[in-house]
């Protein structure tokens, strides 16, 4: 007993295995005591199941130790990426018009133009574009490691790790609701409402994996076991946007704009990133039929929320600014049908990431800090079967091993333009 009360006591370099666990990833009790009515919660599901594992293994009661410092959990690393910097189609992505000199009236553009990025074109003076998009995302990895066999590790102060084998299943479906109108030939605003439905399923097998303290007979060979799942759909964060031309040619032009991410979706439930986003960009195209190029660059400022700090303590720190990029093409295959191509993509700058770490000859990954660079790929047509009616398809794929991976995500849009 003396040696479990040092183990949760610690000493002078401070606690260690059960203290460690408890400090990031808390019991139902502390879940309910802590999370309040958050308990439920996706951001609540490791801290709900992998503490009474242990408290259960260790012969433990509950209460006998509590949150005592506030550390990176998961939550930092998935539901950042999963809430602020996943690809999102263009809100005004309806057919755009161009006022005609000769024949002194707009006309639609002849390339049907991108799915996930911005030309410079706008919608057309008091023009009204309604649109619907829907694209699932199910994620393997995490900065390239497996997510269904993540070694985590978890070092305390004092000479004792922790080493939980987890089993992740994360997948988000998205339904965009967008809509745009064009406040002049040159200036449109724009919207885009997303619906959420996220799961997050998590299975852990975990043990002591190193010890210099002294542990009852067979510690260090007993194994703490949990699982459990969340599910959550709502509202995520709606996005605002104006985009107005700053110079435009017969063929081409550069547009200036400003798209704004709102904190309308619930953070706790990983719907929404939980703080403002505001992103200045450019965007630039040429309109010729058969090859129409187009390169967009932003800058985003975050704000601060919970899924960068800690759901048990209530503590928030800042979301990672980031650079947004994107550079693709249009080729018109005839006057109805359009296909693209993309590489957009998100330099996340100070994020939280999974970096692997050696302790005591134990290999596995913890939390770190550093840049991540999240590229994908999207390949898809655009068709206009009559009027102002267009529908779309894309297929999106991750091009590196930065942050939050997916193999194939789809894409599917319908629009019409008034």
């Amino acid at each position: 007993m003396k040696a479990l009360k040092r183990i949760v006591f610690g000493g002078r370099r401070g606690a260690v295995v059960i203290a460690a666990v408890t400090c990031t990833l808390l019991s139902p009790v502390y879940g309910q005591q802590f999370c309040g009515s958050h308990s439920n919660s996706v951001l609540c599901l490791l801290p709900s199941i992998v503490t009474p594992a242990y408290l259960k293994t260790y012969g433990l009661p509950f209460g006998t130790v509590g949150p005592t410092i506030n550390t990176p959990t998961a939550s930092s690393v998935f539901v950042t990426q999963l809430t602020s910097a996943l690809p999102l189609p263009s809100p005004d992505a309806g057919v755009s018009f161009t006022f005609d000199p000769t024949l002194n009236s707009f006309v639609a553009v002849e390339d049907l133009g991108p799915a996930v990025s911005e030309r410079a074109d706008t919608i057309g003076r008091h023009r009204f574009a309604l649109g619907f998009v829907f694209q699932r995302f199910s994620f393997n990895s995490v900065d390239g490691v497996d997510l269904h066999n993540i070694p985590i590790l978890f070092p305390t102060p004092g000479p004792v790790v922790v080493k939980n084998i987890e089993n992740n299943s994360i997948s988000l479906d998205q339904s965009i609701l967008t809509a745009s109108f064009g406040l002049s030939s040159r200036v449109d605003i724009s919207a885009g409402i997303p619906f959420n439905s996220v799961h997050f399923g998590n299975a852990f097998t975990g043990s002591i994996a190193a010890s210099a303290i002294a542990l009852p007979p067979g510690a260090l060979n007993a194994t703490a076991t949990g699982s459990g799942t969340r599910n959550a759909t709502g509202l995520g964060d709606v996005t605002l946007q104006v985009k107005g031309e700053v110079m435009k040619r017969e063929r081409g032009g550069v547009a200036v704009g400003l798209a704004v991410r709102t904190p309308t979706g619930d953070q706790y439930n990983a719907l929404g990133a939980g703080a403002v986003g505001v992103r200045p960009f450019v965007a630039a195209s040429y309109g010729a039929r058969w090859l129409a190029p187009h390169i967009n660059l932003g800058y985003e400022w975050n704000g601060d929320s919970i899924v960068m700090g800690s759901v048990v303590t209530g503590t928030t720190r800042k979301i990672p600014n980031q650079v947004a990029y994107a550079v693709g093409f249009d080729s018109g295959i005839n006057k109805r049908l359009t296909a693209n191509f993309d590489i957009i993509g998100r330099q996340l700058i100070h994020a939280d990431r999974i970096v692997p770490v050696t302790v005591d000859d134990v290999f596995g990954y913890e939390v770190g800090q550093g840049s991540v660079n999240m590229s994908t790929a999207a390949l898809g047509f655009k068709y206009n079967p009559f009027r102002r009616l267009l529908v779309g398809g894309d297929v999106l794929f991750r091009i590196n091993d930065g942050g939050f991976h997916y193999r194939v995500a789809p894409l599917l849009s319908v629009s019409y333009t008034l």
